[in-house]
């Protein structure tokens, strides 16, 4: 068994974080993600190179779920705050 160093093993956690966070709180997922790679580009060892590459799914996903909750969030806030202007005092 070779033996994994703790940065590996760092690189590793943080790829798993940035999966689970990415549908959580999209904003951790991208930061985790972001490090994740950082770090993994130093590390040659074989769980630096997996972890790596979950960080870079998570990074992906977490700019994927952050979009969709900019794209909801102004659609939703055009449709009900139009829907509110009917009760606005106009003059």
């Amino acid at each position: 068994m070779v033996e994994e160093n703790f940065e590996s093993k760092a690189i590793y956690v943080l790829g798993i974080l940035s999966i689970i966070a990415a549908f959580a709180n999209p904003m951790v997922g991208l930061v985790s993600g972001i490090i994740g790679v950082v770090l993994g580009k130093k590390q040659k060892s074989e769980l630096a190179i997996k972890g790596k590459k979950l960080s870079k799914l998570g990074l992906i996903l977490s700019i994927v779920v952050l979009i969709i909750f900019v794209v909801s969030a102004i659609y939703f806030g055009i449709t009900k705050g139009l829907g509110q202007l009917g009760n606005f005092p106009t003059a």
